[in-house]
């Protein structure tokens, strides 16, 4: 169901390099066949790819946004309709889609929106007037979110391949984190096998500003 992977950062190269997000995010074109879009917004650049299953124009694309906000999103929205109706008198919505409600939910209330939230889901939400990028993650962890924290600046992907096609990324193999998955069959919470990789805990989310987590 969709992906999506970004960065968020001062580096204008990163940010001018097109054809390498693009060629990073094959690893995600099983999850999203039917649309895919890249979009530049101030300091941050975000690649996604859409499977369409609620809201089937066009208009309902993604990176999903306008001059001033950008959403990536990657997941179900169960109580959408519901939501929508909370919203109806200070939007006039063009679409049916889930991702449409989510984005001027948190464009009008910012994070306490995600408190409405119920689904599986993992997003994130840029919002230049306050210049900070909010990455989420479902109760559950049922939608995978990982982020890579630099001195460039937060590269994110709902697929760690996509990180790891990166060039700016020089993953770095963590043995002691291995120990967890021998024990436990699956990488626990944050940890993934890299040490500078990391998994947006579910549940849970980051608010970057001003370099900031």
């Amino acid at each position: 169901m969709c992906g999506f992977l970004g960065y968020f950062g001062n580096d204008k190269k990163i940010l001018g390099n097109l054809a390498e997000i693009n060629s990073c995010s094959k690893s995600l074109e099983k999850r999203g066949p039917d649309a895919s879009g890249t979009a530049v917004l101030n300091n941050i650049i975000i690649h996604h790819k859409r499977l369409s299953i609620i809201g089937l124009n066009e208009f309902s694309n993604q990176p999903f946004g306008n001059n001033d906000s950008l959403l990536a999103f990657n997941g179900e929205i169960y109580n959408y309709k519901f939501l929508r109706k909370s919203l109806e008198n200070k939007v006039n919505f063009k679409s049916n889609s889930d991702t449409e409600v989510l984005y001027w939910g948190l464009k009008l209330f910012g994070k306490k929106f995600i408190n409405n939230l119920e689904g599986m889901f993992s997003f994130a939400y840029y919002d230049s007037s306050k210049n900070n990028l909010i990455l989420c993650r479902d109760r559950f962890g049922e939608k995978p979110l990982y982020f890579v924290n630099t001195q460039k600046g937060i590269f994110f992907s709902s697929d760690i391949k996509s990180l790891l096609h990166y060039s700016k990324i020089k993953p770095e193999v963590d043995k002691e984190n291995f120990i967890h998955y021998l024990a436990h069959g699956y990488y626990p919470q944050k940890i993934t096998p890299f040490k500078n990789i990391k998994k947006v805990k579910s549940g849970t989310f980051l608010e970057i500003s001003n370099n900031k987590v």
